[in-house]
């Protein structure tokens, strides 16, 4: 017997629990996803759309790409395992030694020429012609559709790691799903475990954000809870006004390599400007190689930044300012850098960088831009349908090299 949780997306069930709950699964939720109603008043039941699943799993490190890059690593490894395990431990019974020989023979020859592609397949398959309702103690529906026969350390197929982390299998699979579908945790079995006001996904552990100034923290914080509303927990961003700290290029770096030496385990992000001064010390920042839970990112290059208005000293051009004077302003929604006449306030060069050997530049009457752009903020956060009706791709390219910091190797 035994007490099951089903992870589900429609009718076709990804990961079937049984006594504990996969922390790879929980880690998908939020409290703020817990369903309240009719319904489920009997049970616990979490539920968010895949697009948000996905995104939270780049954050954690976990993406479509990398359980790709890492498949033939993982397959390897879950070999090696099918040759020197036990049948108890392989297959989950008890086989004489013959034809357990015989069973390892068969499944390695067929994972021998297994990949990727062929389980994307399969498993696409398996959402496309689910020819059974999925049970627990049935035969996998991957295994229905060609699958093979799959030994244990697999899940629907696709290989895991040695410690059973699940969020590889979980970013490949929910990539096969429209990111508007619902994906959904029934704890239905685990509610007499579980009261009302009880926790059960727990809150994540926010990833720090270092930003070159109160004002960047504050928008992008704000910007966050409106275009990605199921991400924000899992971000903090420094609170420089709170603690008095000082702002700038140079003491994003300062502070990086104080909570580095002060051994601070958080994941922590510095995040600087896509200019001169910003590319001078995100490369001071690397010269020493950084812990693998600390990144130096630079805001990205943009399109609306790559023929943008400038003045100079003796003429005024447009010029690709990214990775000269691109500051976060220049990333809000173009009606928010634009003066009352519809132009684009321009970029003003403020000096040369003998080291860098490039101009620095800074977007003139920047406190003007920043009030449009705090009004904006207020405004979309008392009315939500006033979000759509601006461009916000410069912020969501932000956001996504956020989301993408830790989704490495």
């Amino acid at each position: 017997m035994g007490t099951y949780a089903y992870l589900t997306v429609g009718r076709h069930e990804l990961l079937s629990m049984r006594n504990d709950l996969d922390d790879g699964a929980l880690s998908m939720f939020t409290e703020r996803d817990r369903l309240v109603g009719k319904s489920v008043t009997d049970s616990v039941v979490y539920q968010c759309r895949v697009g948000a699943a996905l995104d939270r799993l780049e954050i954690q490190g976990f993406t479509v790409g990398l359980a790709e890059e890492v498949f033939p690593s993982l397959l390897c490894s879950a070999m090696t395992g099918v040759k020197s395990a036990s049948a108890e431990d392989v297959f989950g019974c008890t086989l004489p030694g013959e034809k357990l020989e015989d069973a390892k023979h068969r499944t390695l020859k067929y994972l021998t020429s297994y990949t990727y592609d062929r389980w994307r397949r399969t498993f696409r398959a398996c959402i496309k012609y689910p020819n059974a309702e999925s049970k627990s103690g049935s035969p996998s529906a991957f295994t229905r559709h060609g699958g093979g026969w799959m030994s244990r350390g697999f899940l629907e197929g696709f290989p895991l790691p040695d410690d059973g982390d699940t969020r590889y299998f979980l970013a490949a699979a929910l990539s096969s799903f429209d990111v508007r579908a619902s994906v959904r945790l029934d704890l239905a079995e685990f509610s007499e475990f579980y009261g009302a006001d009880d926790e059960v996904c727990g809150a994540p552990e926010p990833i720090l954000v270092l930003t070159e100034g109160k004002t960047d923290a504050d928008f992008l914080e704000r910007a966050l809870r409106l275009l990605y509303p199921h991400a924000y927990e899992f971000y903090s961003f420094m609170d420089f006004e709170g603690a008095g700290l000082e702002g700038g290029a140079s003491r994003v770096v300062h502070y990086t390599r104080a909570f580095v030496a002060a051994k601070m385990r958080h994941r922590i992000v510095a995040l600087f400007d896509n200019d001169t001064a910003g590319i001078k010390e995100q490369r001071a920042l690397t010269v020493r190689r950084l812990p693998a839970h600390v990144r130096a990112l630079r805001l990205p290059d943009i399109p609306q930044n790559c023929s943008y208005p400038t003045v100079g000293p003796q003429e005024n051009v447009r010029m690709n300012v990214n990775g000269l004077a691109a500051s976060l302003e220049l990333y809000f929604p173009p009606s928010t850098v634009k003066n009352a006449g519809g132009k684009f306030e321009p970029v003003q060069w403020t000096g040369y960088d003998q080291k860098m050997k490039r101009y620095q530049g800074q977007v003139i009457n920047k406190d003007a831009i920043q009030h449009r752009q705090d009004k904006l903020l207020d405004l979309c956060k008392s009315h939500p349908a006033e979000i759509s009706k601006h461009d916000w791709s410069g912020l969501r390219a932000v956001f996504r090299l956020l989301f993408g910091a830790f989704a490495t190797r």
